[in-house]
């Protein structure tokens, strides 16, 4: 799974999106799998975390769950049940949080399928977390086994939609939307995440580094107009 940086503007600028918008709960999903769902929830609780503030990560992402419990001693452990906070880690990342794992049971899966279930669950964390960060399946491949995203979304304070440059279609995205909102769901935002698309002024700059040794001078002069170009600047 690749991870994104908590110090990245990028998630700076979309926590601060949270905290200007109140939100004590959010659900983050996409329209299709591994469109970054995953790794901005992460990243996400990992910047609250820097804020001094406790962070709840709840992986309801059945499509591909995530988080694993955190044992100290394995040979006498247990796997918790469904709403007990524990220690995780990520699979193949060097993350620690506090976090509830994907249920595993049917009848967890079902219960949570209840009217006003997650609900009741958040407001059960908020007691101890400032804030409860949902991962999701993405909306558009929900099926009998994993908890639709729109009941999530709904139940959360706002809903953050990713949508991944190149791969998702405007129409798709809008699609998604609409079911979210049909649900009751505050979508928040939406979030396009350009990793297999960078900018233009990333893709001249990249391309700068990649000059010989000698040319140094030459590279940083070149980079240095790059970076204060105003019409390399703007975002579409």
């Amino acid at each position: 799974m690749n991870t994104f940086s908590p110090d990245l503007p990028q998630i700076e600028q979309i926590y601060r999106h949270i905290v200007q918008e109140e939100l004590k709960s959010v659900a983050i999903t996409s329209v299709n799998a591994e469109e970054g769902v995953t790794s901005l929830a992460v990243a996400l609780a990992q910047r609250h975390l820097l804020s001094g503030k406790n962070t709840l990560l709840v992986d309801l992402n059945l499509h591909h769950p995530t988080l694993l419990p955190v044992q100290l001693h394995p040979e006498t452990a247990t796997e918790p049940s469904f709403g007990t906070p524990c220690t995780v880690c990520i699979d193949a990342a060097p993350v620690i949080l506090n976090g509830i794992i994907a249920p595993s049971g049917r009848a967890d899966r079902m219960m949570l399928r209840r009217p006003h279930a997650i609900s009741s669950w958040i407001k059960e964390w908020q007691a101890t977390y400032d804030l409860i960060i949902f991962d999701t399946s993405p909306v558009s491949q929900t099926n009998q086994i994993c908890i639709p995203p729109e009941s999530v979304a709904a139940a959360c304070d706002g809903c953050l939609l990713v949508v991944m440059a190149g791969k998702t279609t405007e129409s798709l995205a809008e699609s998604c939307a609409q079911s979210l909102r049909f649900a009751g769901a505050r979508l928040t935002g939406t979030i396009l995440n350009d990793q297999y698309h960078p900018p233009l002024r990333s893709e001249i700059q990249r391309e700068l580094d990649r000059l010989p040794q000698c040319c140094r001078r030459l590279v940083m002069a070149l980079r240095k107009k790059v970076s204060e170009n105003k019409l390399l600047s703007i975002e579409l």
